[in-house]
């Protein structure tokens, strides 16, 4: 397996749309063409983006990765280790015998480089151990499924999903939320501390992917309103995002939302199916705030 990291200038589209584009290579790879959706997980200090339907790829410790220059090796170095790798392999092209000493300087100096050693051609460079199951890694992908659901929500009227759609991303979820509660109870940790979440929200997390299954299905033949749900997929984002990005200003603001669709939730005159579907909109609010009120702690980044 190898990554390629390249760099985008960002474009303008119309009057104020920005816009980035995707190396052909990528988009043949991942199967993307013209008019397909992609999935833009935005994690506090970066934002990925997953093909449709991702299930994300089994945890490798090493990697190969081309190196031309464009990128600062530090740079590179942060984004691997944040993924998980032990070590990995770059093939200096292009650098004579001064220039790949300097490389060997600049990866001997970053503090998450264990070791570095020179081969034909090539060079290894092995880094720290970073735990790939900690809780902080897991919460990311699971704000991922989280996000799966309330796209397919939202596409309800225009794009339905089948119940076996929505029942796979509900059990990946509450597998991840079942994961996160295990590392918790390994290391001992919290959102106050290095890399994880609020250890007493584990179980509402678990609850959340659920109810989103039930209000879909109520909202199938029911008229809760679009602008609800469209609110409600801002607001459960910008919470999980919080959470994923260790933001008490992201928390904060997802708070701040829970409580406005709290108050206009409580306006809406529907009745028959439509009320049931009202009904689990407020008891999801509930738990969201739950949530929310308990990751936020002193530890957390004001970011």
């Amino acid at each position: 397996m190898s990554i390629s990291i390249v760099k985008r200038r960002i474009q303008k589209l119309g009057g104020s749309s920005l816009i980035v584009t995707l190396p052909k290579p990528w988009a043949k790879r991942y199967g993307l063409d013209v008019g397909d959706t992609v999935v833009v997980l935005d994690e506090g200090d970066h934002i990925k983006i997953f093909p449709p339907d991702s299930r994300g790829s089994p945890f490798m410790e090493s990697v190969r990765v081309k190196h031309n220059g464009d990128m600062p090796l530090s740079l590179m170095i942060n984004c691997l280790y944040l993924k998980g790798y032990r070590k990995f392999v770059i093939s200096p092209h292009n650098l004579d015998a001064e220039g790949v000493m300097k490389l060997i300087e600049e990866a001997r100096a970053h503090p998450k480089v264990r070791s570095v050693s020179l081969g034909f051609n090539e060079m290894e460079i092995s880094l720290e151990a970073n735990e790939p199951d900690n809780a902080a890694k897991l919460m990311r992908y699971y704000n991922i499924k989280i996000q799966e659901l309330l796209d397919v929500m939202e596409g309800l009227r225009t794009d339905p999903a089948g119940e076996e759609v929505i029942d796979g991303i509900v059990q990946e979820a509450i597998m991840i939320a079942r994961t996160i509660g295990r590392t918790m109870r390994k290391h001992g940790i919290s959102l106050c501390q290095p890399e994880a979440v609020e250890p007493t929200a584990v179980g509402e997390l678990i609850v959340v992917p659920t109810m989103l299954k039930k209000i879909y299905i109520e909202t199938k033949s029911s008229t809760l309103p679009e602008e609800l749900i469209r609110r409600l997929k801002l607001t459960t984002l910008e919470l999980f995002g919080g959470i994923a990005g260790k933001s008490t200003k992201r928390l904060s603001a997802a708070i701040k939302m829970i409580g406005e669709l709290e108050t206009d939730v409580d306006k809406l005159e529907i009745g028959g199916r439509g009320a049931v579907a009202v009904g689990l909109v407020k008891g999801l609010l509930v738990v969201l705030r739950s949530i929310a009120e308990s990751s936020i702690c002193e530890g957390a980044s004001l970011g």
